[in-house]
């Protein structure tokens, strides 16, 4: 991101680039914000990876993660304008994709969750049928993949997840107080906003337990950082 902040470059040696941001908040209409939004983002990252394309070399590997609609239509559009060009391209979906199997894991029947999917099938429709060279599609869950090949109608593999253990797990049966963590990148659709309401449930049944609660943007989760904090 172009914004990313000066201490952490310098940490990975990473040069600022990327204007749209991947959970780019819609814009305040309500009616078609969703599209517009998904329309500037896809413009401004295929903009970017014209002035990266200038950089790289044909046996280079373009690794994009968890990327969102915007980003997925925007590099289908710029591998297909550059001719045989590009890099390998590998993109990997982090997160649903907006649909749901129904109870029977019956993938010919799909309920549309929220507007991704649109974005997702949309996208995919600027796709050759048989796909395209050296352009992988990929999650880290073969559930997940299966759901994004059906809704994508493309092939999508399966990576071994990155986390590797770095030691010895720990016995803490028996082990008190109790510690509890919620980490990550917060967010509603993540249900932090049930954070608080979760931890006094589970302090009336463990009054003793403690609490570590992650969250990279305080500001913006203020109130329930406060109804937190106060339990």
């Amino acid at each position: 991101m172009r914004n990313i902040v000066a201490f952490l470059a310098a940490e990975l040696d990473a040069e600022p680039h990327f204007r749209s941001y991947t959970y780019r908040d819609l814009d305040d209409d309500t009616i078609c914000g969703w599209l517009y939004t998904f329309h500037l983002s896809k413009n401004e990252t295929e903009e970017d990876l014209r002035r990266l394309a200038r950089r790289m070399r044909r046996e280079d590997v373009l690794y994009v993660n968890s990327a969102q609609p915007p980003q997925f239509m925007a590099l289908i559009n710029w591998v297909r304008s550059a001719g045989n060009r590009y890099p390998n391209v590998v993109i990997e979906f982090g997160t649903d994709p907006g649909i749901q199997m129904d109870a029977r894991g019956d993938l010919n029947i799909l309920s549309v969750q929220d507007m991704r999917s649109v974005l997702w099938r949309f996208a995919a429709r600027h796709m050759p049928r048989d796909g395209i060279p050296r352009f992988h599609m990929v999650t880290f869950d073969p559930n997940v993949s299966r759901l994004y090949a059906r809704l994508l109608e493309q092939q999508v593999d399966v990576l071994p997840l990155p986390q590797v253990a770095q030691s010895q797990p720990i016995n803490r049966v028996g082990k008190r107080p109790v510690t509890i963590a919620v980490l990550g990148h917060q967010r509603s659709n993540k249900g932090y906003q049930l954070v608080p309401s979760v931890i006094r449930i589970l302090l009336e049944k463990e009054p003793n337990s403690r609490f570590l609660i992650h969250n990279p943007e305080p500001e913006r989760w203020r109130a329930t950082q406060q109804r937190a904090s106060f339990l």
